[in-house]
């Protein structure tokens, strides 16, 4: 893990979604509150909520915990994606 924190959004368009991409160098989610479950939080349940009513689809949240090759965590990737919507709808 880098001493100095990054965090990198980018954005890109994917056929009729645009993608948001977040990905962060920090200590991980498995680190930041190793009580976790692993059930989604409520907070990420309502936002992949939000976006399903938006995108008419049930998978636009994704989360990704990186970790090297030992298994150490190197941070955190979140992609979004969110559907274009076009002057006819």
């Amino acid at each position: 893990m880098s001493l100095r924190s990054e965090l990198v959004v980018s954005f890109s368009i994917e056929a009729k979604f645009i993608e948001v991409i977040v990905t962060d160098n920090g200590i991980g989610r498995e680190a930041s509150n190793p009580n976790r479950k692993k059930k989604q939080s409520y907070g990420i349940r309502l936002i992949k909520g939000r976006f399903m009513i938006h995108n008419g689809e049930s998978e636009n949240v994704f989360i990704e915990d990186l970790k090297n090759i030992d298994g150490l965590a190197l941070g955190t990737k979140v992609k979004i994606r969110i559907k274009l919507k076009s002057e006819m709808e």
